[in-house]
């Protein structure tokens, strides 16, 4: 539910078209609690432990992979989540009025259980087109994704995100994001989130978040916090 993409860099959904750099490596996890109700359950609980990382093929292009380690929902079960792989290619650079840019492809690793209700036991492939722009002190990304998964019951979704960060100081910005993802369940509406919160460098490489986040649909959680870390190798 609450947990990111695993081309996205935490604590968003909406990816961004920069990569890590040649041979860098990016490496994150967090913590993510979903409370309210959601999906016709009241009076839900849901934590996600994650973590991933992003290893940089050349100055233009990207690997990566995010893991749901453990998920637990009440009403519910506990247990390992789905994983994500993903390559990701910037495709064009920035010109005065045109942004940068960037693909991304993702395959979805169906390993949770299906039938204790942590996953839909389907692999799933993805595509998005991600733009991106730096104006001073901002940076503005908006994401536009399509979602294929397979199986005897095959469904498709369209994602659209955008987010935002704002340098407030050498070490600190602010950040906010509105993301709407089509629902692969049929029946159910598109899950809807506002967030915003603050990121704090506490040393070079390493940079941590904290994002509040606002459900404004019935297949997302009402209330949701996300906090974690990301470290630059």
């Amino acid at each position: 539910m609450l947990s990111a993409n695993a081309n996205a860099e935490r604590p968003f959904k909406t990816d961004d078209p920069y990569c890590v750099g040649l041979f860098r490596w990016e490496t994150f996890g967090g913590l993510d609690i979903g409370t309210g109700s959601w999906e016709g359950i009241d009076d839900r609980t849901q934590v996600d432990f994650y973590a991933g990382g992003d290893y940089g093929l050349t100055d233009r292009s990207e690997i990566g992979i995010s893991w749901n380690l453990f998920r637990v929902n009440d009403p519910g079960s506990e247990g390992f989540g789905d994983g994500l792989v993903h390559y990701k290619h910037r495709i064009a650079e920035a010109t005065p009025s045109w942004p940068d840019m960037a693909l991304d492809v993702s395959l979805k690793l169906p390993t949770a259980s299906r039938s204790e209700g942590l996953g839909t036991g389907k692999t799933g492939f993805g595509t998005a087109l991600l733009l991106g722009w730096k104006p001073e002190r901002w940076t503005n990304t908006v994401r536009l994704g399509y979602y294929q998964s397979a199986g005897a019951n095959e469904s498709a979704r369209v994602e659209f995100g955008v987010a935002t960060r704002y340098m407030i100081g050498a070490e600190t910005e602010l950040r906010g994001e509105i993301y709407i993802d089509g629902n692969e369940k049929f029946g159910q509406e598109s899950r809807r989130e506002v967030s915003a919160g603050i990121a704090f460098k506490m040393f070079q490489s390493t940079t941590l978040d904290l994002m509040l986040i606002a459900g404004v649909s019935t297949s997302v959680p009402d209330l949701g916090v996300k906090a974690g870390w990301r470290t630059n190798l």
